[in-house]
């Protein structure tokens, strides 16, 4: 599936791409030469790119933007822990052997990439730009391990917390470049 330009979207669910249960093998990818994706400008309660129960899936040479600052979007505090409002961009979890490659990740209003459960992702020659939280979050306890993971040659920069977030580096392998 090839993308042309960027899609400019506002509304709720508008910039919705939901690849539940899809299975590949399937190639998304901005057409060489111009910059083609996604540019939301508000409601950022849903990810752009959601995959959930997919496989053999690539997503290559896309830019999502998440536009301007939100303070709908400005973490909670409550007892001690924070809740966030807004989603992050990406969003993956029980899911397999995907690919996300090239991609520009820019003003996420939580994390740039959020994955969990996941057997075989491969993150590489990316840039995670100006995230809400994390550049990448992996999961937040052991039920939500991910496997076979390939971090490589990202550049994650101006991120309000860690720059990738994992739940064990036993079960990560991130072989960043040190440009993060």
């Amino acid at each position: 599936v090839r993308f042309m330009a960027m899609i400019a979207c506002s509304g709720s669910g508008t910039c919705l791409v939901d690849l539940t249960d899809v299975h590949g093998p399937v190639t998304f990818f901005g057409a060489p030469g111009i910059t083609a994706g996604f540019q939301r400008t508000d409601s950022y309660t849903y990810p752009i790119l959601n995959m959930s129960g997919a496989s053999d899936l690539t997503i290559a040479n896309l830019t999502f933007d998440e536009g301007p600052d939100d303070p709908a979007c400005t973490p909670v505090e409550v007892n001690g822990s924070y809740t966030y409002p807004c989603q992050s961009t990406i969003s993956i979890d029980h899911s397999s052997n995907l690919a996300l490659m090239q991609l520009s990740i820019l003003h996420s209003k939580d994390h740039g990439i959020a994955f969990s459960a996941t057997n075989g992702i491969t993150i590489q020659d990316s840039q995670i730009e100006a995230a809400g939280v994390f550049g990448i979050w992996s999961g937040s306890d052991q039920s939500s391990l991910s496997s076979n993971v390939s971090i490589a040659n990202n550049l994650i920069q101006d991120v309000q917390s860690n720059g990738i977030y994992s739940v064990s580096y036993t079960h990560l392998r991130a072989h960043e470049t040190g440009r993060n």
